[in-house]
C-alpha cells in the first residue's frame, strides 16, 4: 500500500513538473515574440522615417 501511494505521489509530482516546464517554455516563447514584435515595430518606424 505504501509503495502504491509513493508511486501515485511520484507520478503526480512528475505531471506537475512537466506542466510547469511546458508553462515556462510557453512564457519564454511569448516573451521572445513580444520582444521581436517591438523590435519589428521600431524597425518599421525607422524605415518609414528614412523614406520621408
Amino acid at each position: 500500500m505504501d509503495e502504491l501511494a509513493s508511486n501515485l505521489i511520484n507520478a503526480l509530482f512528475q505531471d506537475i513538473f512537466d506542466i510547469t516546464l511546458d508553462l515556462i517554455y510557453l512564457i519564454i516563447a511569448l516573451l521572445i515574440l513580444i520582444i521581436l514584435a517591438f523590435k519589428m515595430k521600431y524597425f518599421l518606424k525607422n524605415l518609414v522615417f528614412r523614406r520621408k
